[in-house]
């Protein structure tokens, strides 16, 4: 009888066991994610600062025209172009947040086929 018992304590120790490595294991892909879309989001509102700063000097290029007659174009094309660029990438980091918020979203039924394929977060 003790046996018995004694390997019903050994049974449940080990699935205890078990159930706090998958725990540890959920928790850490959860850090990793949280990292990677904090990094993303910094990025993201770095080049928002910078296009602001584009737009402000954009301004200040514009009220100069007017008090030096200066050429438009020739003035704004920098500053303009810049801010395309960074709409751009600012766009493709947001697809990149989605797409590991989107990898690391709780499975549903036949997501252990798409994550065969799903190549692992960066870090």
């Amino acid at each position: 009888m003790d046996s018995t018992i004694g390997e019903k304590l050994k049974k449940t120790a080990g699935e205890v066991a078990d159930m706090l490595g998958e725990a540890a294991h959920t928790a850490t892909e959860r850090i990793v994610e949280m990292r990677e879309t904090q990094l993303l989001t910094a990025q993201i509102r770095s080049l928002q600062r910078e296009k602001d700063r584009c737009r402000q000097t954009m301004a200040d290029l514009l009220v100069r025209m007017f008090d030096q007659n200066a050429f438009v174009e020739a003035l704004l094309r920098p500053e303009y172009s810049r801010i395309k660029a960074i709409d751009a990438e600012i766009t493709r980091l947001e697809l990149e947040r989605q797409q590991v918020s989107n990898m690391h979203a709780e499975p549903g039924p036949g997501a252990e086929a798409k994550n065969a394929t799903t190549p692992p977060p960066r870090e």
